[in-house]
Order: C-alpha cells, then sequence, then structure tokens
C-alpha cells in the first residue's frame, strides 16, 4: 500500500522532524510505499516566493487605499492603516531580497552574526507583511514559532469555522493550489499528518479538512492529542476534520490501520485509535508500547535535507521516550508520555551508536540533536564510550538535567564523544521555589555543574521561569541573582539562557491537581480542548500587574547584563552548526 505522510506548517524550518522518519522507516521495513511531504518548508518558502511578496505589497496598498476612502474612519480604521503602512515601508524592497535572505541561511554566511540577523528579520518581516495583508488577526513569525488567528487553536468550536476561514487563516487556498493536485495525482491508500506543536493545529486540521472532504483517508497523530483523549470522545464532530486520531506510538498503529484499511475490516482491532463508530466514538485500549530496540532507523529518505534554512543537515533523534525523572509539578512530559505504567523506556547504547553512525554515513553529516526530554549523565557517558572506541565524528546538543554526575571529568569525556551543548532547565534560582516545585535539584549543584561544563568546553543554555505558583518578586529576583552570580560562564557567545513567563498545563500536577498546590484557576479551563495557560491566582505571590512589572525588568537587565547582542544564536539546530564552524581547532 501507499501512504503519504505529511508534517504540516507551522514550525521552524531549519531542519526535518523526526516523528515522519520513524513512521517511515516503520512502514518502509514492512514492505509499504511511503511519500515524505515536509509543508512547513514547503509553505514557508512559497510564501517568501518574490510573487507572493509582491501580491502582498498590492494587497496592503490596496487596504491603504480602501480605508482612505471611507467617508467615517474609527479608530480600528487608523490604527490598521498604520500598521499597514509601517509593514508596507519597512518591507517595500524584500521581494528582490528575501531570495538572498534565504541562502544566506544555507551557505556560509550564516556564521556571520550580522548577515544571519539580518536574513531572520528579513524573513520575519515579509511574513509579516503577508500575514497583514491577508487578514488584521493573522500573525506569522517565524522566529518564537508564532502563528496567531482570530481563532483559538485549543477551542472545538474555533477550529470548526477555522477549516474553513480561508482569510484568517492562511493556508487555505495554498493548500488547494499547490497540495490537494499533488495529493490526487499520488493517489495515497492512507494519509497520515503528525501535529507536535500547538502552532500546528489550525493549519494540519484545514489540510486534514479538505483532504477528506476529497475523499482521501487521513489520520492525525501527535503528543497533542494525547493531551485530548476524553475530549476527542466527547466530541464526534471532531472526525469531520479526519477519519482517525492515533495517540501515543504509531507505527505498529499506522502498519494495522493500513492492513485494515486493505482487507476493508473494522478498525476495533487497530492500537492506539480513536475513530467514529455510529453516534459514538471508540478507542482500542489498552495502549500499545513499541518495543524501542525492534524499531529501525529512522528513515529521512525523500525529504529535502539540502533546501531546510541551515548550511548543513542536523538530524533529530530519540534515546528513548519520556523523562528518567518525571517528577516536576509544571510539566507535562510524565502524563504524554506514561503508556503501561511505564514512562521512561532507553535504546540499548550499541543500537544508538549503530543507528546514529548509520545515519551519519547514509546523510552524510556528523551532527545530531538528541530529542529526549532529559539524558541521563550515565548513558551520555556510555555512548560516548562506544562514540571513541569506533572513531565516530559525532557532534551532538541534547537536554540535560543538573545532576551531581556532570562532574569535571565526565564533561570532558563527553566533549571526547561529540557532546557540544547541554540544554538545562534551571527553572528558578531560589531553591525554596525549586523545592516546591519538586524539581529534584538545588542551586549549588547547578552552578557547578555550568562550571564543569565550561572546562569541558560544553556550551549550555539554561532555561529558567517567572511567574511560578506562589513566587514572590523577592524569589523571582533570586532567579536573576543566578544569572548575576553567574555571567562570567555566560560570558561565552555560545552560552545562552531564555527567560519565559511560567504556563500552567492542564496535564501538568499543578493542571490537573489545582485546589491540591493552592492555586485557584480564575479563567481559560472552560472547553475540554483547552490545553493550559490558563490564568490563576495563588494565597501568596506576585498578582499579574507585579509580575509583568517584574519580568520586563528582570529580563531588560539580563539582556543587557550577559551580552545577548553578542551572541550566536541559541536555536538548537544552529547552535550545535555554529560552535563546530567556529570553535573547532
Amino acid at each position: 500500500m501507499k501512504v503519504l505522510l505529511i508534517f504540516p506548517p507551522i514550525s521552524d524550518p531549519r531542519g526535518p522532524h523526526l516523528a515522519p522518519a520513524c513512521l517511515a522507516a516503520f512502514l518502509r521495513e514492512k514492505g509499504h510505499e511511503v511519500e515524505l511531504w515536509d509543508l512547513d518548508l514547503e509553505m514557508s518558502l512559497r510564501l517568501l516566493g518574490p510573487e507572493s511578496l509582491a501580491l502582498a505589497l498590492t494587497r496592503c496598498k490596496d487596504a491603504m487605499d480602501a480605508i482612505d476612502r471611507k467617508e467615517k474612519k474609527g479608530f480600528e480604521d487608523a490604527s490598521r492603516w498604520h500598521a499597514i503602512y509601517d509593514a508596507y515601508r519597512t518591507c517595500k524592497h524584500i521581494p528582490e531580497e528575501i531570495s538572498t535572505a534565504v541562502n544566506v541561511l544555507r551557505n556560509d554566511q550564516f556564521y556571520d552574526r550580522g548577515r544571519f540577523r539580518w536574513a531572520r528579520r528579513t524573513i520575519n518581516d515579509a511574513l509579516h507583511l503577508i500575514s497583514l495583508s491577508q487578514h488584521p488577526g493573522l500573525q506569522y513569525q517565524m522566529d518564537g514559532q508564532i502563528f496567531e488567528t482570530v481563532y483559538r487553536a485549543d477551542r472545538f468550536s474555533d477550529l470548526q469555522n477555522a477549516v474553513t476561514d480561508d482569510q484568517a487563516t492562511l493556508f487555505g487556498p495554498l493548500y488547494d493550489r499547490h497540495v490537494l493536485p499533488r495529493v490526487a495525482g499520488i493517489k495515497p491508500d492512507i494519509i497520515g499528518i503528525s501535529i507536535l506543536n500547538y502552532q500546528q493545529i489550525i493549519p494540519g486540521l484545514t489540510l486534514s479538512y479538505r483532504l477528506k472532504k476529497a475523499g482521501h483517508q487521513v489520520y492525525i497523530g501527535g503528543t497533542l492529542f494525547v493531551k485530548c483523549i476524553q475530549a476527542l470522545l466527547a466530541e464526534k464532530d471532531f472526525f469531520t476534520f479526519c477519519c482517525g486520531v492515533i495517540v501515543y506510538e504509531g507505527e505498529t498503529a499506522l502498519a494495522c490501520l493500513m492492513k485494515a484499511v486493505e482487507d476493508k475490516v473494522s478498525l476495533e482491532n487497530v492500537p492506539n485509535l480513536l475513530f467514529p463508530a455510529g453516534e459514538t466514538v471508540r478507542i482500542t485500549i489498552p495502549f500499545l508500547q513499541e518495543d524501542l530496540n525492534l524499531l529501525p532507523t529512522p528513515d529521512f529518505d525523500g525529504l529535502p535535507l539540502k533546501t531546510y534554512l541551515a548550511p548543513r543537515a542536523v538530524l533529530p533523534y530519540n534515546l528513548g521516550k519520556g523523562c528518567y525523572w518525571g517528577h516536576c509539578y509544571f510539566c507535562e512530559i510524565p502524563f504524554i508520555n506514561k503508556v503501561c505504567g511505564m514512562s521512561r523506556r532507553v535504546k540499548n547504547v550499541d543500537l544508538i551508536v549503530d543507528q546514529l553512525e548509520e545515519l551519519s554515513q547514509k546523510y552524510q553529516t556528523p551532527y545530531f540533536q538528541f530529542t529526549d526530554e532529559s539524558c541521563p549523565p550515565e548513558l551520555l557517558a556510555d555512548i560516548a564510550t562506544a562514540v571513541i572506541r569506533r572513531k565516530l565524528p559525532i557532534r551532538y546538543i541534547c537536554y540535560a538535567r543538573f545532576e551531581p554526575g556532570f562532574s569535571k571529568r565526565l564533561c570532558h569525556h563527553l566533549y571526547r564523544g561529540g557532546c557540544r551543548k547541554l540544554l538545562f532547565g534551571l527553572e528558578s534560582g531560589s531553591q525554596k521555589r525549586l523545592d516546591a516545585l519538586n524539581k529534584g535539584i538545588s542551586i549549588p549543584q547547578a552552578e557547578e555543574v555550568l562550571k564543569n561544563c565550561a572546562h569541558a568546553a560544553i556550551f549550555f543554555r539554561v532555561f529558567a521561569m517567572i511567574g511560578l505558583p506562589h513566587e514572590t518578586a523577592e524569589e523571582a529576583f533570586e532567579t536573576f541573582n543566578f544569572f548575576r552570580r553567574n555571567k562570567d560562564l555566560f560570558s561565552s557567545p555560545f552560552n545562552h539562557f531564555e527567560l519565559s513567563p511560567f504556563h500552567l498545563d492542564r496535564h501538568s500536577g499543578y493542571g490537573s491537581k489545582p485546589s491540591i498546590h493552592g492555586i485557584s484557576i480564575l479563567k481559560g479551563d472552560e472547553d475540554p480542548f483547552s490545553l493550559g495557560g490558563w490564568e490563576f491566582e495563588t494565597a501568596q505571590g506576585m498578582d499579574r500587574r507585579t509580575l509583568k512589572k517584574v519580568y520586563r525588568a528582570i529580563t531588560k537587565e539580563l539582556y543587557h547584563l550577559l551580552r545577548v547582542r553578542d551572541k550566536y544564536s541559541g536555536w538548537e539546530e544552529y547552535s550545535l552548526l555554529t560552535i563546530d564552524r567556529l570553535t573547532s581547532s
């Protein structure tokens, strides 16, 4: 059978994504014909074409003229006119510059900070122009993976309207012109669409809806839908968007689905599947869990590895599934990955290194991003030992916890084994807040690990949050003091920090049992499809006004103190490439 696997907008097309490649490998091993389409990359490049941008400028000019012709103009008219004018003035020469900007990210100019920033800024300006020319409530920005419309992506009634609104959601006409005819030409038996992040929901469901309406068998999957299982079971109309939803792991599920479709039998034996049956929605349980050591090496064949917005391919790779700590109250990862009572599984080390070697040779790249939520130091040590023994030219970046295991000796060993950057979640510089989060680390421990990394020439990025439940302004400034105290460690242009407002997730410990943690939800949790980000209050801690003031003050000072303007890009794929290019002897 023939299957088409699609990765829809919106992400950031710096490189390929792992989920479609894993599914393709499994299905190809079973003898199926598989096509991979990265529509995030393709649609971005179509929008950034000179003709598309010239049309956007014309539309902006027409919109300003239409407002000028109005006899009575209100505040909204004036605001829109000025917004369009600013974009029009800024982007007047972008149709002539956009091809250069895209190519800068694909060639050696990428490693020049000035040219890199100009290219990313030009691309974001172009996407802003296109969004503004299309609809006043539309915002699309590659930096930060922002895609906002007048519709909420986590409210079912909004989704029903969004998939048919070509003006407000941008991608519908592009799909009609450039995607649906190609799909009709290849005649797939099954279409699978991976929706992995919030920004993909509306573009992904718009595509799924149109393909299903055109008569195709369309199934969607991705981590987002694990969070919505109960809502999906109660909302049969969701399946106007698709024929079914695969939750949790999809390799065996998709293979069984193709067999059921081929044999024209019931879907009731397809694992991990939600599908409509009469007036109800059925789900096949218990959920199936893959044996990671039996899954084939991810297969990126068919993806345009040389046209992503980076000068070299950085391949994503998973060492396992889940987080080995899994106790942080603010995090949803334990809920998402908990299948059959097992929330953490890891591949055999020899298999990991075999697959890294295979991928490196096949796709002619030494670069990898381990996409695991957190990589334990013991596992990384074993991988490093095998990489060194085989003399493999592997370079990688990954997420980790501030564990005592990241000793000075181990960090040097990891560097020799290809580790070039570690991404750490500090969350707070206040030990009291860390203990309340059940983070399981200490401030002195975090500082020692950063020193050990610096000693071994392993760079790092540290994530922290402001506005945690019960956090006072004094505790927030303890986070600021952590960075100030360690500013010398962050002096390298390859060491980064990221300070974000706290986001209350629905299936985190805080979100699922707010009252136990002294949290009162004010609004936002009314819709069963809502994924979080709700307004809340606690008995102690900052009110919203104080929080905004403290966040602005800390962020502004840190950006100056840690010399952000002098740094190279800290994004995962970009960071790894820049480090290896500019620090290799």
